[in-house]
C-alpha cells in the first residue's frame, strides 16, 4: 500500500472514530500510524507524527477578501465583545452564515461605527451601524425593531450592493473597497480592520 492510500486509511479511521477536532493526544506505541508505517502527516491543517495527532482550527480575517467566513464560534467571538455589543456573537454569525460576510468584519464595522454599541443611535434606534446616516443629515439613521435586525439588514445589504459584481457600490471584496462608498474618511477602513484583526489574533492567540 503507498504511502497516499496509507494516508486516507488514516484519516477515514479518524472521522469514525470521531476524534475531537479541538484536542491534541498522545497515542501509545501501537498506533495507526505504527500499523501503516507512517511517520508524519500534514494535510488541511491536520497533522500527525511522533506518537502525536493535533488538529489546530484555522481563524479568518482576510481584509482583502470579506467572503471569506471567519470560522470562529459564538463562545470564542463572544468574549471578545465590549460592552453594548455583549451577548451578539450568535447574531453576528447567524449574519455571516446567511449572506456570506465575514463576522469579525461585520463586528468590526458595528464596534467602530457604535463605539461597541454605546452610540445614541445604538440605544435609542438599534443601529448599530450608521445605516443610512449622512454627513448632511445623520436625523436620517434608519431605526430598527431590534439589534438582529441591524445586523442582518445590514449584512444583506454589504452582500448584495457592496460583495456581489455588479452591485451598485461594488469596488471589489476588501475592507478598503467597502471604504470607497460606505464612509466619507478615506482612513475609515484602517480603524475597521485593526479592530476585526485584534479580535481574530486574540481568539488565535496571536500575540
Amino acid at each position: 500500500m503507498n504511502k497516499f492510500l496509507k494516508i486516507l486509511v488514516v484519516l477515514f479511521l479518524l472521522v469514525n472514530f470521531r476524534f475531537s477536532a479541538d484536542i491534541t493526544f498522545g497515542l501509545e506505541n501501537s498506533t495507526l500510524l505504527e500499523i501503516f508505517d507512517i511517520q508524519e502527516i500534514s494535510i488541511a491543517g491536520f497533522s500527525a507524527g511522533s506518537q502525536e495527532w493535533s488538529f489546530q482550527k484555522e481563524i479568518y480575517f482576510n481584509e482583502n477578501n470579506l467572503r471569506e467566513l471567519s470560522n470562529t464560534e459564538s463562545v470564542e467571538l463572544e468574549s471578545h465583545l465590549l460592552r453594548g455589543l455583549s451577548g451578539t456573537s450568535e447574531l453576528f454569525l447567524e449574519a455571516e452564515k446567511e449572506y456570506s460576510v465575514n463576522a469579525f468584519f461585520l463586528v468590526s464595522l458595528a464596534a467602530w461605527e457604535s463605539s461597541w454599541g454605546e452610540s445614541n443611535f445604538a440605544k435609542t434606534r438599534n443601529n448599530l451601524f450608521g445605516y443610512m446616516a449622512y454627513d448632511s443629515d445623520t436625523n436620517s439613521t434608519k431605526h430598527f425593531s431590534s439589534i438582529r435586525e441591524s445586523i442582518l439588514v445590514v449584512a444583506k445589504h454589504l452582500s448584495e450592493e457592496y460583495l456581489t459584481e455588479g452591485g451598485k457600490y461594488f469596488k471589489g471584496y476588501g475592507v478598503e473597497d467597502v471604504n470607497y462608498f460606505y464612509a466619507s474618511d478615506p482612513q475609515w477602513y484602517e480603524g475597521v480592520s485593526l479592530i476585526a484583526k485584534s479580535i481574530e489574533n486574540k481568539i488565535r492567540h496571536v500575540d
